[in-house]
């Protein structure tokens, strides 16, 4: 039985069996009515990556939740570098990085 997981309406993840026609599409339609295509709405201002303020964490979330991605533009004078990246990942519950050909030794492209 295969399973893809759906957003409830406080976008927490909700399986449900792929076989279902009926929860498919309620998850198909919730989805693309969330979705917007304007990328200036993927942007969340962040003074500091490292540090987080509650708004930053949510918009984050928020446009994880409703478009898949987030882009944010700091704005602020905060840490810059690998470690305020790290951090934020960690804010957002991200503790293990996936490697890849051109990563650093610590997992983060630089």
């Amino acid at each position: 039985m295969a399973s893809l997981f759906m957003m409830n309406s406080n976008c927490t993840m909700q399986p449900f069996d792929l076989a279902n026609e009926s929860d498919y599409q309620h998850w198909r339609t919730t989805k693309l009515a969330d979705y917007n295509a304007v990328a200036d709405d993927l942007i969340v201002p962040v003074k500091d990556v490292a540090a987080l303020t509650e708004k930053e964490h949510a918009a984050i979330l928020d446009r994880c939740c409703r478009m898949n991605m987030a882009v944010y533009e700091v704005t602020g004078t905060g840490q810059a570098g690998k470690q305020a990246i790290r951090l934020l990942g960690q804010q957002l519950g991200l503790e293990t990085l996936d490697t890849n050909l051109r990563a650093d030794e610590d997992s983060i492209t630089s």
